[in-house]
């Protein structure tokens, strides 16, 4: 089974062509440099490590340094606080950003990603869309700064395009502002 389907790549075209800067490529300039992060991601073992390397490089570190990431990785990753998701069970929203609150207690840290990505079998298996997966990421965003205000919160998403182009992924910084006021499709 294919995991992108037409309208999944004609959301993302969508949301790429009507303002470029929703879905802004990763680079450097999008974090702050060489300091500790916590990174919350999926799970996905085929996507987890090359994300956080990934997003090491972008914060300055060589790839044969420890990127100083906290890592919170479970099944659906970021999308899991927003309580109103398709993929929680039960209370998961509240056990998650429980976990997320005693990590920046016992590390300290004040950066925190909130790493999404496309395709996620937690997604697909519950019928979520690339379009629920940026809501419920934003959505979760919202939720996250009021219970967490002196953090420093990023939201980001991976794409991997590798189903139609070898070696084609994209990581982008979405921005939430901008993606709130995003016509609708």
């Amino acid at each position: 089974m294919a995991d992108w389907s037409t309208p999944d790549c004609n959301f993302f075209q969508f949301v790429r062509k009507s303002d470029p800067i929703i879905l802004e490529d990763l680079k450097p300039a999008c974090f702050p440099q060489r300091i500790p992060t916590i990174v919350v991601t999926c799970s996905d073992y085929l996507r987890r490590h090359e994300m956080v390397e990934h997003l090491g490089t972008m914060r300055g570190y060589r790839r044969e340094e420890d990127p100083e990431t906290h890592l919170l990785a479970w099944h659906g990753g970021p999308i899991r606080f927003y309580p109103r998701s398709r993929v929680n069970y039960d209370d998961d929203d509240k056990v998650f950003t429980r976990e997320l609150i005693e990590a920046v207690e016992l590390t300290g840290i004040s950066d925190v990603n909130l790493l999404g990505h496309w395709p996620c079998k937690k997604c697909l298996r519950h019928k979520l869309t690339p379009k629920d997966a940026f809501d419920h990421l934003v959505r979760a965003l919202a939720l996250l700064k009021e219970v967490l205000p002196e953090i420093q919160f990023r939201t980001l998403f991976h794409a991997d395009y590798r189903e139609f182009q070898p070696n084609k992924m994209r990581s982008y910084r979405l921005d939430p502002m901008v993606y709130n006021n995003l016509p609708t499709t």
